[in-house]
């Protein structure tokens, strides 16, 4: 069976309070999961799309709850490897009034961190039309980033599209080992996803947005694609330029996972075409159904939960209209 989309990355147990209270207040805690590339997968199965997740997990409750989670949503979990002598990473999130939620991270020395590049096995890419990436995982250790340069340059030779998400996070790591490391995986993408402030660090020292866009185009990425938050976002496709306006919330619940909705989004659209001959209508289409994913994101308590099915979001976006009673 041929596999749309395969992710690659750590996903946490995630605890948060059961009120809007603080941490330290709170008494009971909800449970779930999240990551950046498994809520992607959990986001594109929703849309029906094939999905593969890799990663390794602790021998540990975490771990298997983990599993069963993202096997009840249709994600497959083929080739999820466990380590009996490092345990599942969890953490807490704490909402934040007027302000994006806290996030404490207990995952060092995780199994996920210990992902290397000898993991690496040619059949997670068989059979597979896309690659998508984050720039979390090849934080969490060195082997880890070699294990995603490896398999990002493997997806290339195979004939993959790859997509890549910076998704920088400067508590796991320094600002001038996340730019050499980032940098240095770019060049094997060919759709970069970075938001607007995290493509001003990665090139702080070119004047213009355009030379920006152009030097990533000359490293061999096809299309660009910049989140640009309350003002909705923009693309180059090989140079040609298209926005798009934001989609439009009142009120934002919980902040954490817009951009991977925003991912899945733009996969989905993408995805019902060949990605190596993107069109700027697909584009144009593709970045309405991002924006609308990310804005919906947001009314959600948890990273992943409110993810919507083909009918939801074909109803957000005017295509048909779900009948309520």
């Amino acid at each position: 069976m041929m596999v749309d989309v395969v992710t690659l990355g750590e996903t946490m147990v995630l605890f948060q309070p059961s009120s809007q209270g603080k941490i330290t207040d709170s008494q009971y805690f909800l449970k779930t999961i999240g990551g950046a590339e498994s809520n992607v997968a959990l986001a594109l199965a929703r849309l029906n799309h094939t999905v593969r997740w890799i990663s390794k997990l602790g021998k540990d409750p975490f771990g298997q709850l983990i599993l069963k989670t993202l096997q009840a949503e249709g994600v497959a979990t083929d080739y999820v490897m466990t380590d009996a002598d490092h345990p599942t990473a969890v953490f807490f999130k704490e909402a934040r009034p007027l302000r994006d939620p806290a996030v404490y991270y207990y995952r060092k020395h995780s199994a996920a961190s210990q992902l290397k590049p000898t993991d690496f096995n040619d059949d997670w890419l068989e059979e597979v039309r896309h690659l998508h990436v984050t720039g979390i995982t090849p934080a969490l250790s060195h082997d880890a980033f070699l294990l995603v340069e490896k398999t990002m340059q493997r997806a290339r030779e195979l004939g993959l599209t790859v997509s890549f998400d910076p998704n920088i996070r400067f508590k796991l790591w320094s600002k001038q080992e996340a730019k050499e490391k980032l940098l240095k995986l770019l060049p094997y993408s060919t759709i970069f996803l970075p938001g607007e402030d995290e493509l001003h660090f990665l090139f702080s020292e070119v004047e213009s947005m355009e030379q920006i866009i152009d030097q990533i185009h000359e490293l061999g990425v096809d299309l660009v694609v910049i989140k640009q938050g309350t003002e909705g976002s923009m693309a180059s496709l090989k140079g040609k330029i298209i926005e798009k306006p934001a989609f439009k919330v009142d009120h934002v619940v919980d902040s954490v996972g817009a951009g991977d909705a925003y991912s899945a989004g733009l996969l989905h659209e993408l995805l019902k075409a060949d990605l190596h001959s993107i069109n700027l209508e697909q584009l144009e289409s593709a970045l309405v159904t991002a924006n609308t994913m990310g804005a919906y994101a947001t009314q959600f308590q948890g990273d992943w939960e409110g993810a919507p099915t083909e009918e939801e979001l074909n109803d957000l976006l005017g295509k048909e209209v779900l009948i309520d009673r």
